[in-house]
């Protein structure tokens, strides 16, 4: 009998949802949104988890109602019975709480005596990892711990670029008024379902030069270009590089110079703290979203 319920719960979550188009893979509807639920076998760290879910054009997940955090238990229990899972919360730009999708933590559901996240004012990520527990707790986790289940929130295309800027279907967004090494800069563009941006052409190398120099950022911003261990250089998207505009390539991180009209690239060292541009897919951002909570 139970497992007769279970079957018809997800037989709901899939049909439930008539306005929602879903990837493949992503079956299961809770509330507004697709999500992919799986176990994984070995276990899985954060942020592990984060760029499985960016490749697919997907987040961690969020979670805005009581009725959603027990629909999405009930269905993370149908692939990994009691798995603990990470949830997507974030730190906005403003240094405030959020989700990872840009909308506000506007429900929580907290195990009671558990550390409360906050920001760190200088990586802009929250102080501890959070977690969905068996019984649907959220609480802090371990650092470097993992986990035995991934949930996959795939991104809506229903919000354009947000606050975002449109380039050839690509939204690209210059964060001026922070600076981050280059692996922290990459890791908050994953935390809101993005990459650190990858450039393919004049064009767009061009727009995120003009984009920088209007917030008064005239220095070099970090572009997602890093140097592998092969010595050859590859973009943290994964996209190839098919278009490269070096003056001189001798560190390992690549930065666009807004100081100059040519928008050249140069390759600096990766731990200094630097302004940097996110990029990710049209449909990832939400309009005119309250980041207060």
């Amino acid at each position: 009998m139970a497992k007769l319920v279970a079957l018809i719960f997800l037989a709901v979550c899939i049909l439930g949802v008539d306005s929602l188009v879903c990837q493949l893979g992503y079956n299961v509807t809770v509330g507004d949104h697709c999500y992919k639920i799986q176990y994984i076998e070995h276990g899985l760290e954060k942020a592990d988890a984060k760029e499985r879910c960016a490749k697919e054009n997907a987040i961690l997940p969020s979670i805005h109602s009581e009725e959603d955090n027990a629909d999405l238990l009930a269905a993370r229990d149908l692939q990994c019975l009691n798995c603990f899972a990470f949830l997507g919360i974030a730190c906005t730009e403003e240094g405030k709480l959020g989700w990872g999708d840009g909308s506000p933590l506007d429900y929580t559901h907290f195990w009671p005596g558990s550390f409360l996240p906050s920001c760190d004012p200088k990586t802009f990520e929250t102080t501890d990892d959070f977690i969905f527990t068996d019984k649907g707790y959220w609480r802090d986790f371990a650092d470097g711990s993992s986990v035995g289940a991934l949930i996959c929130q795939q991104v809506n295309q229903d919000y354009g670029c947000g606050d975002f800027d449109e380039v050839d279907d690509q939204c690209y967004k210059v964060f001026g008024n922070k600076r981050m090494q280059f692996n922290d800069a990459e890791n908050y563009c994953q935390e809101i379902g993005g990459h650190l941006a990858s450039l393919h052409d004049d064009k767009t190398s061009d727009f995120i030069r003009r984009s920088a120099v209007s917030q008064g950022v005239v220095e070099p911003i970090f572009i997602g270009l890093e140097r592998m261990a092969s010595g050859d250089f590859e973009w943290t998207d994964g996209s190839k590089p098919d278009y490269i505009n070096f003056a001189s390539s001798d560190g390992s991180c690549a930065v666009l110079h807004t100081e100059s009209t040519l928008g050249f690239w140069t390759a600096e060292a990766c731990d200094v703290p630097k302004p940097f541009v996110c990029e990710r897919k049209n449909g990832t951002g939400y309009d005119n979203v309250n980041y207060e909570v």
